[in-house]
């Protein structure tokens, strides 16, 4: 949904200073995100201005976010999909829906007023990462109804992690679609999902998985409504054919380790040209199997990390940042081909980035934390479930205070009934697990309402 319109000297600057901040300050519970970016005050006045468009709303009437394609994805350019969401509101509003729209806000105008100059100073430049520290103040205030997502989100980062937000808060979501068979000439359809079966990605990743499972575990996917079914590069095209007519999306491991691991120094690393390599060869397989979106789970470099934590542990803070700068450079490869490798090929490619935290102290964590946060990913995950221990909430805690909002969370790596909970209130947005019918809570997943 929301841009990235960062100046590279911009991005260079808010991730070297988090990066200092980290490395250097006395305390990393002391670290203030939002000054880093220096933008504390700005964001602040457009989220207060954004919630007193939700007050003005006429007593007892819903209020509804709307959620699509910006930077990404949707109608091919930025221009086009800002005139489209500008429009969409507007045909909204005048068939009685309160609108709260991004398109609007990011075009200076609230509530399809302006457009008003100072707001549109405001936000020029802004990342994505600021925007979504601002739509998630609004996203809590209780008369927000849902969001309405347009047509294409899932081509949209921003509008795929909106979406996964409300899911795992358990608010409405409602699909606007054109329609030449109503009146208004379009339709507003509540989707249905389970609050537990749509956050939750299967993992068929053990060597050597055999077709028949593959299969198996697809079927069981689109009957439960899971979210995604992530595999190994050579089993993807496989699976994305028995997906490719279902909302499951199909997704691939990028740089996975073949065996278990105990430490580090039995941990497989894979270098950056093979995960480039393992992305156009999932990315070709989604397009011969007509997949328009997939996700990349992909390993981040955590031998380089520690070799980092080494050099910054003996004061020789000049190599500890030439090497956390070659971990950032490894996920911006990978996002960077996987974006336009995938618009070559008509693929929506999203990216998580595995940054396995059983074999990360918490500094090393919080460093790992910082860096995914300055990346095009759309979500940090916690582990590859191959390591000497799986999730705890205090990872979870950890990523969640340092990452915020602004990008999703999947834990993954030992997620069960007796965890699953704790994780999911420690800020966890998607799980993976192999064991989904085990963390339902006996609730059957509610019928779709009617269009209205």
């Amino acid at each position: 949904m929301t841009t990235c319109r960062v100046w590279p000297t911009r991005k260079l600057f808010a991730v070297a200073g988090l990066l200092s901040l980290l490395l250097w300050s006395a305390s990393a519970n002391a670290i203030d995100i939002g000054k880093v970016y220096g933008l504390d005050r700005a964001w602040q006045r457009l989220a207060r201005l954004m919630i007193a468009s939700i007050d003005a709303a006429p007593a007892g009437k819903p209020v509804y976010y709307l959620s699509g394609p910006i930077s990404t994805g949707g109608k091919g350019s930025i221009e086009a999909n800002l005139d489209y969401g500008i429009a969409v509101a507007r045909r909204l509003r005048a068939a009685g829906y309160h609108v709260l729209s991004p398109f609007d806000v990011e075009s200076g105008r609230l509530d399809g007023r302006g457009p008003d100059e100072k707001i549109t100073q405001m936000v020029k430049g802004w990342s994505h990462a600021t925007f979504m520290r601002v739509y998630q103040k609004v996203f809590t205030h209780p008369r927000l109804a849902g969001a309405i997502f347009l047509p294409g989100w899932e081509s949209s980062t921003g509008a795929v992690q909106e979406r996964a937000w409300f899911q795992s808060k358990n608010r409405p979501v409602f699909a606007f679609a054109e329609s030449s068979q109503t009146k208004r000439g379009f339709l507003v359809r509540k989707e249905a999902y389970h609050p537990v079966l749509a956050l939750l990605e299967d993992a068929l990743l053990k060597p050597g998985v055999k077709p028949t499972l593959i299969r198996q575990r697809a079927r069981r996917a689109k009957r439960l409504g899971l979210r995604a079914v992530i595999v190994r590069p050579n089993d993807f095209e496989l699976l994305a054919g028995q997906l490719s007519e279902s909302r499951t999306i199909a997704g691939a491991v990028i740089g996975f380790p073949r065996q278990m691991f105990s430490s580090i120094a039995s941990f497989e690393r894979v270098s950056t040209s093979t995960k480039l390599e393992q992305t156009r060869t999932v990315i070709d397989a989604a397009r011969r199997q007509g997949l328009s979106a997939i996700d990349l789970d992909m390993v981040l470099d955590v031998v380089e990390l520690k070799r980092g934590s080494r050099a910054d542990q003996a004061g020789k803070s000049r190599s500890a940042q030439r090497r956390y700068d070659r971990v950032q450079a490894d996920i911006d490869a990978v996002c960077a081909e996987a974006k336009a490798y995938g618009r070559k090929n008509g693929v929506s490619v999203k990216v998580k980035v595995i940054v396995e935290t059983s074999l990360l102290t918490r500094r090393q964590l919080e460093i790992a934390t910082a860096i995914v946060r300055s990346s095009a990913a759309l979500a940090i995950k916690t582990s590859t479930g191959f390591g000497p221990r799986g999730t705890r909430v205090g990872d979870v805690r950890t990523i969640k205070r340092l990452i915020g909002d602004t990008k999703l969370i999947k834990a993954s790596g030992g997620i069960g009934p007796h965890n699953f909970a704790p994780i999911k209130a420690a800020g966890a947005h998607l799980f993976g697990t192999s064991r989904p019918r085990a963390l339902l809570s006996g609730k059957r997943a509610p019928r779709a309402s009617k269009a209205y």
